[in-house]
């Protein structure tokens, strides 16, 4: 990796486009073009990113900081993280949702093709600007990836705080009962 300062990589050109392919994907493809490809697309290059980043950041143990990026991006991509999105929802500043899809587990294999990126001996676009512009870039990428469609999902909540159902507004279910008569059997059912 020679004398490069740690986070050089940010000014590299598959590192760019890595970010640039993330912000795309996260704000226009998504949307425009949604679908098992573009789903997938953010994983494989939000994983580059981050396993990049982790390998820069810790060069002497880039092996154990991969790791945990992926272990990271299991427990995210698990039921077992809901208790810590809840939380977070419930004092956050902004709402954090998140689908559980055990198939985004398939971009696992991008993590060492980062490691391989990050010790190469990758070109850098000069100009200091460039990488400051890039961490911040990458920083809001990361964090800010595809909205929920039209918002959070609608909460209503049940008589009980162990008892809450949640409801995604842009479902569409056939049903020959009106809102209110789903509601009921809804309740009825627990």
């Amino acid at each position: 990796m020679g004398e490069r300062p740690r986070f050089a990589i940010v000014a590299s050109p598959g590192f760019i486009a890595a970010v640039l392919l993330l912000v795309a994907n996260d704000h226009v493809l998504k949307a425009r073009f949604p679908g098992i490809v573009t789903g997938k697309l953010s994983d494989v290059a939000g994983l580059f990113v981050v396993g990049a980043l982790a390998v820069r950041f810790v060069p002497s143990r880039s092996t154990r900081a991969l790791g945990g990026v992926g272990a990271l991006f299991i427990f995210w991509k698990s039921p077992l993280s809901q208790p810590l999105i809840d939380a977070w929802n419930g004092v956050g500043p902004f709402t954090i949702v998140r689908v559980v899809d055990w198939t985004d587990l398939l971009a696992l294999p991008v993590l060492p093709l980062a490691l391989l990126y990050s010790r190469s001996a990758f070109s850098v676009v000069p100009a200091r600007i460039t990488q400051a512009a890039m961490l911040a870039v990458t920083a809001l990428a990361i964090m800010a990836t595809s909205k929920y469609p039209g918002g959070p999902p609608t909460w209503i909540f049940g008589d009980r705080p162990d008892k809450v159902a949640r409801f995604d507004q842009h479902a569409k279910f056939t049903t020959p009962l009106n809102f209110i008569q789903t509601v009921q059997h809804l309740g009825q059912a627990g």
